[in-house]
């Protein structure tokens, strides 16, 4: 007990009827209890005159509790500086070097590291010397086995002139070396840049025939003037898949069968990868980010790099003479290329987007973009866009990796059958893309992009949309095509500068439609294989731009690289950049250097996509080929996964078989619901007095009379599935078509009423809708949940599967995206609740669903 009256806390007792204070708080409290005296002795009776040295006397002892508390809560608080890092520069295996640290805490880092690690050591030779040392060291190291050994040098090396022959072996590697490497192209750059699409059609023989410049595109101009300039290098290997960039010898083996993004390097220290689609892709950051990303798409900006998407480019072209070249184009007088073949065009774009009627202008005109759904044969391919350049005869189409080796040689087998004058050029590996997701993306491209050659139009429309707070107001496909600088010329995002007679929301969103935002020059250089090899000219390396900082080179001097950029809007907050392969990285490097943006990775793409209620692609699209593949090959990892664990810890499959008798638990298993809501549809036919089968036993071994009978088919039912895993047991109904693809009615299930035969069931495909549910009060939803008409878990009343679920940030509540069977009383909402229960669990929570348009 203190002079006070107040008790310092051992750490065992209680805290005044509360939770125990652990040692490190008691430590800390009592550091901060500073011992007082209430009386005061050294003042006289009248309390008017104070005794100096009496007080102090009486003093000694607060003024040593004093010193005494701060020591103690010096070193009770004693934190080193790499342990006070903020959040987002924390590191498992963390680097000691002071600029890894914020610059407020780098004098006290130097300090605490000061006679830390003993005396400084002797810095190590580098560069040609470390060479010289470690080939001194190998050669000693073989002598001396040679000595082991006994062995006995040759006479020709002992007395023989061993330096003559090195060198002229030296001179006839340097001359191979020379010969390979004209034959195949010359390199225009010292970062070893070079566009993939040009390397291989250069490769197979194509390259400029018509001008020294060579750019352009074409099928072999005439060379005159209005004609062609030259033949696109790329055109030799038209409708070939492009083959990979394994980059450098040190890294090659890495790269056979998944090939690093432009951003790799700097993704792997920071996030975790995923190995897919023939690409290594950036998972998620290692550090805990759930409610972090929500906040920064929902105020700021998210990051992705989308270089693994695949792109193609479609060349249309007729030949240029009078009727098709005129004197009003300027791309025709400037020999990029004639006049589009339009009706060839616009079959094409039918095709693509599954339309009977003319297109859209402002599609067929280049002055926007398409994002939506491709189509081929009238069949869904992959959510993407397509962009029409169409002053110099091109289409871009850009779509998930996952479907694009079929429907690119699907394209090109119609173009043959059809001889339809086009040609595709794979640009894989050849264009990359930057996606930025939030209300301040352009804001943040702004302090980047700094436009090169750019009209005063065109400029004065970029200043008006980078001052926009939020963008939702431009509408979605809006694209932008323009050049700019090298990013890294500038030691830190810039700010643009914002003129005073900025324009107004509504005047930029003229502009837009008017198509003024276009540069069909640069989109041609950004969709020709020359264009993007010129871009790659005089590329400058780390080493060459650290001279240009350190010796303060005149920036005329290094303004030579110009980057083709198209900018399009996919989403209402949402922004992709289109650019050349190795250009992604100098852009990439300088935009996560911006306070307002963070990078992401594909399961915070996956996220966004889900907190607004959106489907993602391809798992939550089960009748499509690769979601029902996605769905059976994660359903398989996951069981694989859980057959590994102790045998003490019970199963998912062991515990959702409590509930369920025929359902799996590791994925969406339509395949068995399909075959139950048929067998209890044919059970009610077949026992019904005006039945339409005369025989209903189709299997003498089982008769269907009661439910167990129907639980018992479905599961003999499920041997089907190993025979034909691939066949897809649901199909979607709904959107604008009313039918099939085979021209068909579509029914709901309500209104397939007759069953043939229980061998007919499994070529049957089960209507559903896709369907967007929400817990009602508290509640979980997880991936894979069943969906149930009524609150009872039985196996007949089930309706559906959850295919992602989750806690939705946007609602505040858990979410999740699924799909139902049709049937009327879910279509019209006269049934405004259903049910929904994790695999495993036995909480059946009561949810509300909306209908996904699709």
């Amino acid at each position: 007990m203190n002079q006070s009256g107040k008790a310092l806390f051992n750490g065992k007792g209680s805290n005044n009827g509360r939770t125990p204070l652990n040692d490190r708080k008691t430590r800390l409290y009592n550091s901060r209890a500073i011992k007082a005296q209430t009386t005061e002795s050294a003042y006289d009776k009248q309390e008017s005159i104070l005794n100096v040295p009496q007080f102090l006397d009486a003093r000694k002892f607060e003024i040593n509790a004093f010193e005494e508390s701060q020591l103690k809560s010096k070193n009770a608080m004693a934190t080193r500086c790499f342990q006070a890092l903020p959040r987002a520069m924390r590191r498992r295996a963390a680097s000691h070097h002071v600029s890894r640290i914020p610059k407020r805490l780098r004098r006290k880092a130097i300090r605490e590291m000061n006679g830390a690690n003993g005396p400084p050591q002797k810095r190590l030779p580098r560069g040609r010397q470390f060479f010289k040392l470690m080939q001194k060291y190998r050669v000693l190291k073989a002598a001396s086995k040679l000595r082991q050994d006994r062995q006995e040098f040759n006479p020709t090396l002992k007395h023989g002139n061993v330096r003559k022959y090195i060198r002229s072996i030296t001179r006839e590697l340097y001359t191979l070396r020379k010969n390979d490497h004209q034959k195949r192209f010359l390199l225009n750059n010292s970062a070893g840049a070079v566009d993939r699409a040009f390397a291989l059609g250069t490769a197979l023989g194509g390259g400029s025939d018509g001008g020294s410049d060579g750019v352009g595109f074409g099928f072999g101009g005439s060379g005159e003037k209005g004609g062609f300039t030259g033949v696109d290098p790329a055109m030799a290997a038209a409708g070939k898949l492009a083959t990979p960039s394994l980059g450098g010898l040190k890294y090659r083996s890495r790269q056979k069968e998944f090939v690093w993004v432009p951003t790799h390097v700097w993704h792997a220290k920071r996030f975790k990868m995923c190995k897919q689609n023939g690409f290594q892709i950036p998972f998620t950051p290692t550090q805990k980010c759930f409610k972090m990303m929500n906040r920064q798409n929902r105020y700021k900006t998210v990051c992705f790099d989308t270089s693994y998407y695949a792109t193609m480019v479609v060349s249309t072209t007729v030949a240029a003479t009078s009727t098709t070249t005129t004197a009003a184009s300027p791309l025709t007088a400037q020999g990029l290329g004639s006049k589009l073949d339009d009706v060839t065009f616009s079959k094409i774009l039918q095709s693509l987007l599954n339309r009977n009627g003319p297109i859209p202008k402002s599609i067929i005109q280049g002055k926007k973009s398409y994002v939506g759904w491709i189509y081929w044969n009238g069949k869904r391919i992959a959510p993407g866009l397509v962009f029409v350049n169409r002053m110099c005869g091109q289409l871009l189409i850009r779509i998930p990796n996952e479907t694009y080796t079929f429907f690119f040689e699907q394209f090109n087998k119609a173009i043959a059958n059809d001889e339809i004058k086009a040609r595709t050029v794979d640009c894989r590996y050849s264009i990359g893309g930057i996606d930025l997701s939030g209300p301040s993306g352009l804001r943040s491209l702004s302090k980047v992009f700094h436009m090169k050659n750019t009209s005063q139009e065109m400029s004065n429309i970029w200043s008006s949309l980078s001052s926009l707070s939020d963008n939702s107001l431009i509408p979605v496909g809006t694209t932008l095509s323009f050049s700019i600088y090298d990013p890294r010329l500038w030691k830190r995002p810039t700010k643009l500068p914002i003129r005073n007679s900025v324009e107004s929301i509504y005047n930029v969103l003229m502009n837009l439609n008017a198509g003024l935002t276009i540069d069909h020059t640069t989109a041609n250089s950004l969709m020709t294989s020359q264009g993007r090899q010129d871009s790659y000219k005089d590329q400058l390396t780390i080493k060459e731009l650290g001279k240009i900082f350190r010796y303060n080179t005149d920036f005329s001097k290094v303004l030579h690289s110009t980057i083709p950029v198209i900018l399009i809007k996919t989403e209402p907050q949402r922004w992709t950049v289109l650019c050349p392969w190795y250009w992604v990285l100098p852009i990439w490097l300088q935009l996560v250097k911006v306070l307002d943006v963070k990078p992401g990775g594909l399961k915070q793409m996956q996220q966004f996509s889900f907190e607004r209620k959106q489907p993602v692609f391809p798992r939550d699209y089960l009748w499509l080929p690769e979601g029902w593949k996605y769905n059976n090959i994660a359903g398989d990892l996951a069981n694989a996964s859980d057959s590994r664990k102790p045998k003490n810890v019970v199963k998912l499959q062991d515990s959702e078989n409590q509930f369920s008798q025929v359902f799996n638990a590791y994925k969406a298993d339509w395949f068995t619901l399909r075959n139950l809501l048929f067998l209890l549809k044919y059970r009610k036919q077949i026992m019904s007095p005006d039945g339409l089968i005369d025989n209903p036993l189709d299997d003498p071994e089982r008769k269907l009379e009661t439910i167990d009978d129907v639980i018992a088919m479905t599961k003999f039912l499920k041997k089907e599935q190993e025979l034909c895993p691939e066949s897809i047991p649901i199909n979607i109904y709904g959107g604008k078509k009313k039918k099939d693809e085979n021209g068909h009615e579509k029914l709901l299930f309500d209104g397939m009423d007759h069953v043939e035969s229980i061998p007919k069931i499994i070529l049957t495909s089960l209507p559903v809708v896709q369907v967007c549910v929400q817990v009602t009060r508290d509640g979980v939803i997880e991936d894979n949940a069943r969906l149930y008409a009524v609150p009872n878990s039985s196996d007949v009343n089930a309706i559906g599967f959850v295919t992602t679920g989750g806690m939705n940030l946007n609602v505040g509540k858990c979410t999740g995206n699924g799909c139902i069977i049709a049937i009327e009383k879910y279509m019209n909402k006269s049934v405004k609740t259903i049910y929904v229960r994790n695999p495993g669990k036995s909480s059946i929570y009561a949810c509300t669903y909306e209908l996904v348009d699709v």
